[in-house]
């Protein structure tokens, strides 16, 4: 007998200022153990944020040589598989940061943002399994994203 898995393809983009997005997909899959959700989510969740992570500081370099003011930043993923589709929004900068330029403070701010989008995004990802697995409901997490399930 064939498993099934939960294969879904998360498409990233960071948008930084007036800057063309800085985009890619990863694809994340999920298998029926129960007692590995958690184990797997955060594997995933991991790996998805360092992706994010290169594609934002790439953004900040293009953002640092072309402007000369401070700067914001937003990381978007699209989410779709045959069951799902949704949206997950995070702000990674915001004006009030007040960063015009690489420093310490800019790193440290990021570490501490990626942190938390990591929970956030581990905490999707084992949502989702189980709703796929046991065909419970799906329910968002905080305000920084939603998805919606097709059966």
């Amino acid at each position: 007998m064939k498993q099934k898995l939960l294969k879904i393809m998360l498409t990233l983009a960071v948008y930084t200022e007036a800057l063309d997005a800085f985009q890619n997909s990863v694809y994340v899959t999920m298998d029926s153990d129960t007692k590995d959700w958690k184990f797997q989510a955060v594997a995933n969740a991991r790996a998805v944020e360092s992706f994010l992570q290169k594609l934002f500081w790439e953004s900040v370099c293009c953002t640092v040589a072309d402007f000369n003011a401070v700067f914001t930043s937003t990381a978007e993923i699209d989410i779709a598989c045959a069951e799902f589709e949704g949206h997950f929004e995070r702000r990674l900068l915001k004006e009030a940061s007040g960063h015009s330029q690489w420093t310490p403070a800019l790193s440290t701010h990021i570490e501490t943002t990626a942190q938390q989008l990591q929970l956030e995004l581990a905490e999707m990802l084992c949502r989702m399994a189980a709703a796929y697995y046991t065909g419970g409901a799906v329910e968002g997490v905080g305000e920084h994203y939603v998805f919606h399930l097709y059966r």
